[in-house]
């Protein structure tokens, strides 16, 4: 955790390498038609930038081994419970732990889920050094902020209820087969196959529908995100511009 979260430093400074460049283009370049001035600028940002994929695949590497490590010990944890005196004395000795959750922890490391909470804390820095730079560059990324914060919220309540409806839809087109399959024999023989069927199939294309409905949805939210992002960028650019003009 402790050298992910100093690549993380390292790959969220890094990312003040574009628009720092574009800022520098405008105000050295263009007001002095220097070709080795762009050229020199232009080698720096390169190589920051290819410093930042390491970083940022090192992170990655980092969170991915301390999962791999993770799961070792919790699984040999686990498994020296499984076979002592002490489970055998406690109430329920046939309960067994849920494995899943141990694997569900290290998929979130080895996915680099948790990697947002390692860049969240350097986002007041990246506003302050807006700010530093102009105010009005560090308004419209403070207002910025606020439109991907509001995006983000609304995109979590609204897809987490769909998705919730997803799964209900889901379980209950599994439950209706397996209760069907528990006693197959009998409805065969009353030659109800076909109607199961169709109707285990309206269950299945209510569950494929929705969750049709619901990744598409997402999709665009996540697109409007990726978008303001963009647009965000952009403007900063333009206002950085119109300041170097001025």
């Amino acid at each position: 955790f402790g050298l992910a979260f100093i690549l993380s430093l390292a790959a969220n400074i890094l990312l003040l390498v574009s628009p720092l460049y574009m800022i520098q283009v405008y105000d050295r370049v263009l007001s002095s038609g220097s070709y080795s001035t762009l050229l020199s600028l232009s080698i720096v940002a390169v190589f920051l930038l290819a410093v930042y994929a390491f970083a940022e695949a090192g992170r990655r590497r980092a969170l991915a081994v301390y999962g791999r490590k993770t799961i070792d010990r919790e699984f040999k944890r686990l498994a020296s419970w499984l076979l002592t005196r002490e489970r055998l004395k406690a109430k329920n000795p046939q309960e067994v732990p849920n494995l899943q959750d141990v694997t569900r922890v290290q998929t979130s490391l080895t996915a680099g889920t948790i990697l947002p909470f390692f860049d969240l804390p350097f986002s007041p820095l990246f506003l302050l050094l807006m700010f530093l730079l102009h105010p009005l560059v560090g308004i419209v990324g403070l207002i910025g902020a606020v439109v991907l914060i509001i995006i983000a919220f609304t995109s979590e309540k609204l897809t987490s209820k769909k998705f919730q409806a997803d799964q209900k839809n889901e379980s209950e087109a599994n439950n209706f087969m397996a209760e069907v399959g528990r006693s197959a024999n009998a409805l065969i023989a009353m030659g109800m196959r076909n109607r199961l069927l169709d109707r285990w199939s309206g269950l299945k294309n209510t569950a494929l529908d929705s969750g049709l409905s619901t990744s598409s949805f997402a999709g665009l939210l996540s697109g409007l995100s990726k978008s303001m992002r963009q647009i965000l960028q952009t403007i900063v650019l333009g206002v950085g511009a119109y300041l170097a003009l001025g």
